[in-house]
């Protein structure tokens, strides 16, 4: 006879395990289902779900914990252009409501305002840490207060201040680039998938946290 579950947390479990065996193993290595397990685990610690609005600052950069995984298939094509961040990617941007989910979460952390950005312009998002939080470190930032921005659907990529060793395991394992534009910035991929979403989102929250690094409480 099947044995019956105990409680609501039992079923949890057998659910969260049952999509993580059924992932597609080509795409996702289990260094990315340790991070995104960190990051859903302390998004729900610090009791913030999407969008977060007026959670606690979260210890964003789980790396620390388990290793960046490599993105999987080969970079996107992106272009040179003119004016905003001077390159923008062109394939393999994924869908807009990833995008959208990823912007709700990172605008939701403690003290981010939405402004326009100061780097690419009218058309993308930026987010900014409030001036009385206190002093800071420009290298937390990529410009003013400004420590990350969205492009728009049609590019999809995203802009962050990373700390040093984050953003050359970054750069070496596929899931961005340097810009000439900006030397503290680095562009993120959009991301393609769910998996993708949560290992940027660790991106994301160690992007607050360092610019956070020199805030005065």
């Amino acid at each position: 006879m099947p044995r019956r579950m105990q409680s609501e947390s039992d079923f949890l479990f057998v659910r969260v395990l049952g999509y993580c065996v059924g992932m597609d193993r080509h795409r996702t290595l289990l260094g990315g289902l340790v991070v995104g397990s960190l990051v859903l685990i302390g998004g729900c610690a610090s009791g913030g779900g999407e969008g977060g609005g007026g959670g606690e600052r979260t210890a964003g950069n789980v790396f620390e914990h388990a290793p960046l995984a490599f993105r999987g298939g080969e970079r996107p094509d992106v272009r040179e252009v003119i004016s905003g961040a001077g390159v923008e990617q062109v394939t393999q941007q994924g869908a807009a409501h990833l995008q959208d989910e990823l912007f709700e979460r990172a605008r939701g952390l403690e003290g981010v305002r939405v402004r326009t950005s100061i780097i690419a312009g009218s058309e993308a998002r930026a987010l900014t840490l409030e001036a009385q939080l206190g002093t800071f470190t420009p290298a937390g930032f990529i410009e003013g207060r400004e420590f990350m921005f969205f492009q728009p659907p049609d590019d999809g990529s995203i802009h962050m201040a990373l700390p040093p060793d984050l953003a050359i395991d970054v750069l070496n394992k596929g899931w961005g680039q340097r810009l000439d534009v900006n030397d503290r910035a680095v562009m993120i991929y959009g991301p393609r998938d769910r998996d993708e979403l949560e290992i940027i989102w660790g991106l994301a929250q160690a992007s607050y946290d360092y610019a956070n690094s020199g805030l005065d409480d």
